[in-house]
Formats: C-alpha cells, sequence, structure tokens
C-alpha cells in the first residue's frame, strides 16, 4: 500500500512508503520517523498549561502527531490533544511557522490511527460532494 508522502517543517521527506504485502505489523519505514505518518486535515483541542486552542491535525502517528495551531507552545511543554476517539497526553517536541509537533506519552494503537485516516477521508469526500454540487447549482444559475 502506498501513502502519501510526509514531510517535516523544512519540506524534507520523513517517510515514504508502508509497504509489506498488507502486513501493518512490520511497516517499512525511511526517514527519521519513529512511525509512519498518515496525513490528515481534521479539528482537534490542544490543552497546554497557558490554555486551550482549537487546532487542525495535519499527520498522526502511532507515536505522535503535528498540529497547525496558534498556541505559544515551546519545546518540553506538556498537555492533552483531544480528537475523535484521540485523547492522549503529549509534549511538544518542535514548533515553527504556527505547527507544533507533538509527541504522545504512550504510543497509540495502529487500529486507532487508521480509524482517524478513515474518518478524515470520509470527511473530505463529503466536503468535495457538496462543493461539487454548489458548484453546479452556481453554474446552472439556480444560486448566486
Amino acid at each position: 500500500m502506498q501513502l502519501p508522502l510526509s514531510t517535516d517543517f523544512c519540506g524534507a521527506a520523513n517517510f515514504s512508503v508502508l509497504e509489506n504485502g498488507g502486513n501493518h505489523d512490520r511497516p517499512i519505514i525511511t526517514g527519521r520517523r519513529a512511525a509512519a505518518r498518515l496525513r490528515v486535515f481534521i479539528p482537534g483541542k490542544l490543552i497546554l498549561l497557558d490554555g486551550n486552542y482549537d487546532c487542525t491535525l495535519e499527520d498522526i502517528s502511532q507515536t505522535g502527531v503535528r498540529v497547525h495551531c496558534d498556541a505559544n507552545a515551546r519545546k518540553g511543554d506538556e498537555g492533552v490533544l483531544h480528537c475523535m476517539a484521540l485523547d492522549v497526553f503529549c509534549e511538544v517536541v518542535r514548533t515553527g511557522n504556527s505547527r507544533i509537533a507533538l509527541q504522545f506519552e504512550e504510543e497509540v494503537s495502529l487500529s486507532l490511527v487508521e480509524d482517524i485516516r478513515r474518518k478524515n477521508d470520509l470527511h473530505r469526500k463529503e466536503h468535495e460532494d457538496r462543493f461539487r454540487t454548489m458548484a453546479k447549482q452556481w453554474v446552472a444559475g439556480t444560486i448566486r
């Protein structure tokens, strides 16, 4: 199975393939990451000592996540991340350009990560379908 390429803050490739004949128990990983990351675009809530912040998850793995958030987080800050079924303690490991890399205190299951990705894909498809319908209505002149 070919997965989307994920990049770090500088745009360098982290990994490119999770491919093992469908065997998710032994992923082939390249780059610096401890676990393969899946791209997502879903809302979440980051709770740090200085406040609660709405955020958008950009990629996720069993060991961490990258979020887009306006929090004034610093390396070493600890908090909790809520998103769908994900509710984990985490630590800030990198920040830059409104992006925060979080490492989970405990590894989450691969099935949870895959479920979040599936729900992300369903949400994206529904959004695209609504947009396509609206565009067709606009072209037909039924909406302005």
